[in-house]
């Protein structure tokens, strides 16, 4: 999959250094609610799908 899509309505992961489109919210315990792709939950607890 493209790591940059041509429709700017999706959400991009919010990960550092990656450019997936994004999947889920995340609660991080430092940065708080966090979007991102299924690749960079790091484990922490999934809020919902985007």
């Amino acid at each position: 999959m493209s790591a940059q899509s041509d429709d700017p309505s999706e959400p991009a992961c919010g990960a550092l250094g990656c450019h997936e489109r994004a999947d889920v919210v995340i609660r991080h315990p430092t940065y708080g609610k966090r979007t991102v792709c299924d690749n960079c939950t790091g484990g922490y607890p999934v809020i919902r799908h985007v």
